[in-house]
């Protein structure tokens, strides 16, 4: 549940249960019959303070997916609709008051950039909890400092329609949040703002592990400083423990669980993953900026 993508029925449920309120359900069967028909776009067009903010509260209340709405319509008149059960919070629903950023700034091109950064945002967290087969491995990698090899050819070009991680991984390359190397077919998160938000983006799906071990990266690198050699070796076995949903002896999952843990170094070291091929060749090295 979020506050642009599914935010909930608590909006209409304030209305419902307010000294005042006047049923309009009906709209919903009229929105219901237009659905998947050329008739599907709807403008509710009303004066001020003729409850156009309800209606859109009504709306998303009935049809969010998040959302178990039937107490709510229990004794109003859509409950007894024959299409009320058909579609009743069976969508995900995007919920945006523009009063609410336009209080912010009054230039269009601001305004678009607001709107588009607080909805992608939450859209990236809600395909990141889908969790798709694999995803989760993908995004660690990626939060490494790794690149993946994915096949965008199985995305079916809309937001609704997954089968795979790639077909997820391949949205948000869509979206601005990963960058493809067409050459290579490769994804990788382009810069460390976009990392931050991918750090969010986990937390808010409930990976804490993975969490836990990007935040326990201050303690890392400061006890690597002060060469507290039992405090580093212990950091870095949790830190592989916690990201054990890798294969644990695995050579990338070790380089990818080192990253993880020495998350924080970035902001002041050069990190790579490995130096030329050779006798002497080193498999993860971080270097000053």
């Amino acid at each position: 549940m979020g506050i642009y993508l599914n935010p909930g029925n608590q909006g209409f449920r304030e209305a419902v249960s307010s000294q005042i309120y006047v049923d309009k359900t009906e709209m919903i069967s009229y929105t219901n019959r237009v659905l998947g028909t050329k008739q599907k776009y709807v403008c509710v067009s009303r004066p001020r303070r003729f409850g156009k903010s309800m209606a859109a509260e009504m709306l998303t209340a009935y049809y969010e997916k998040d959302s178990d709405s039937d107490q709510l319509f229990e004794n109003l008149k859509i409950k007894h609709d024959v299409t009320y059960e058909t579609y009743k919070n069976k969508y995900s629903v995007v919920f945006l008051n523009i009063q609410n950023f336009l209080s912010r700034t009054h230039d269009i091109t601001k305004l678009k950039s607001l709107i588009e950064k607080s909805l992608l945002r939450e859209l990236k967290r809600e395909y990141i909890v889908l969790n798709y087969d694999g995803l989760k491995d993908s995004i660690v990698e990626l939060l490494s400092g790794g690149r993946k090899k994915i096949n965008t050819n199985t995305f079916s070009n809309d937001m609704t329609t997954f089968h795979t991680a790639d077909d997820v991984l391949t949205l948000l390359i869509h979206l601005g949040y990963l960058g493809y190397d067409f050459s290579r077919k490769e994804i990788f998160i382009p810069n460390s703002e976009i990392a931050s938000e991918f750090c969010n983006a986990i937390e808010a799906a409930g990976w804490k592990n993975i969490v836990m071990s990007i935040k326990k990266s201050d303690t890392l690198l400061q006890d690597t400083w002060d060469k507290k050699n039992e405090n580093v070796a212990l950091g870095i076995s949790e830190a592989h423990m916690e990201t054990s949903i890798l294969t644990y002896n695995d050579e990338n999952a070790l380089s990818y669980t080192i990253a993880l843990a020495y998350y924080s170094a970035r902001e002041y070291y050069q990190i790579f993953r490995e130096l030329p091929a050779g006798k002497r060749g080193c498999r993860y090295c971080i270097f000053a900026s």
